[in-house]
């Protein structure tokens, strides 16, 4: 192994070379024997080593245990810490306790973080009160926040006023907006609505706009027309 050929020639691996081992280890079983070869060599892991262990876990419990050893060893975590345990959360619920610890830590969330409580919401009441809370705390949604939370709208009507706060906040929408309007689309005939405000927009439509399209049709002459359009 390289880190074999560095020791051989007596070059004395540093925090990099063994925060990068832990990155490429295939797995968190071999992720995890690093921590103790750093410590043998006299480098105690930090943040990102801790960090990346997170990553690296299998699974939300794995990653709960790293960030207690990480606090346990005096080291602080950060946002990617935090931001990263909240995506390992297995549901809604584990994310809003991870994003309390974050907020006791005094560690202000960002983008990914409000995002990623967004994706993880159990329903479209509880993605619309992250949006309220990303909004409180002065960070902008994206272009993925509203994307995401149309694909969480319980219905057409919710999904179109998604849209309208999107454009009234100047994100233009994009391709998966659209597709994912047409997927909400109550009918064959809204879903055409959305597709002709789609080609005005200048975005043009792919192969999952016309599959979600034919989906919709409402017999086989439109869906033929849908095919013909592709």
């Amino acid at each position: 192994t390289v880190l074999a050929q560095m020791q051989a020639a007596r070059i004395p691996p540093d925090i990099f070379t063994f925060n990068t081992l832990v990155n490429k280890a295939k797995d968190y079983e071999s992720a995890r024997t690093v921590p103790a070869e750093m410590q043998a060599a006299g480098i105690p892991p930090n943040v990102v080593t801790f960090s990346t262990l997170v990553n690296k876990a299998k699974d939300h419990e794995s990653a709960r245990t790293v960030l207690e050893e990480m606090q346990a060893a005096g080291i602080p975590p950060n946002v990617v810490t935090f931001n990263t345990l909240i995506a390992k959360a297995k549901d809604y619920e584990a994310t809003r306790t991870v994003l309390e610890k974050m907020q006791a830590a005094r560690i202000p969330p960002d983008i990914f973080t409000f995002n990623t409580l967004i994706a993880k919401a159990k329903d479209y009441e509880s993605a619309r009160t992250v949006l309220e809370e990303m909004q409180a705390a002065r960070i902008p949604p994206d272009i993925f926040t509203f994307n995401t939370l149309i694909a969480k709208a319980k219905d057409y009507e919710s999904a179109r006023t998604v849209l309208a706060q999107m454009q009234a906040a100047g994100i233009p929408p994009d391709v998966f907006t659209f597709s994912t309007l047409i997927d909400k689309a109550k009918d064959y005939e809204s879903a055409r609505t959305v597709l002709a405000e789609m080609q005005a927009a200048g975005i043009p439509p792919d192969v999952v706009t016309f599959n979600t399209l034919i989906a919709k049709a409402k017999d086989y002459e439109s869906a033929r027309t849908v095919l013909a359009q592709m």
